[in-house]
């Protein structure tokens, strides 16, 4: 069941976090948990199994509790996300599987400054300007 994230489910979003990404990155999901008013969870039997936090516009992160993933509830909870927020935009790390996971939901390269990559969404897709 997809639904929004509350203040009680701190604890276990962020004890997921730490297991799915490195811990210099945990100021960052304290200050995206700060705005976490358009982030979802998914939850199985009441219990919060994934977290997509949205700032903004910007997906944040996107993550599952590790005995969940493979199971589609990743692509389950980008799904609501991109519905909710149709115009997203977000850096993800820099690892193949991942950014073919993203471009394979519709995310495409916007723009790049050093190693930093911007992929975007668009709820519309734009013109191909091409003449053939």
């Amino acid at each position: 069941m997809i639904c929004p994230l509350h203040q009680t489910d701190y604890a276990v979003a962020k004890r997921m976090f730490h297991d799915t990404f490195d811990q210099g990155e945990d100021p960052y999901f304290v200050e995206a948990w700060r705005h976490r008013s358009r982030s979802l969870g998914i939850r199985i039997s009441g219990v919060l199994v994934g977290v997509a936090l949205v700032v903004d516009s910007m997906l944040r992160y996107i993550y599952i509790h590790h005995e969940y993933r493979g199971s589609g509830m990743g692509t389950q909870l980008l799904r609501s996300v991109m519905d909710a927020y149709p115009n997203l935009h977000l850096v993800p790390v820099d690892a193949p599987e991942i950014i073919a996971w993203y471009e394979k939901h519709g995310f495409r390269l916007s723009h790049q400054r050093g190693a930093r990559r911007v992929y975007v969404r668009h709820r519309h897709a734009l013109r191909n300007k091409s003449i053939e």
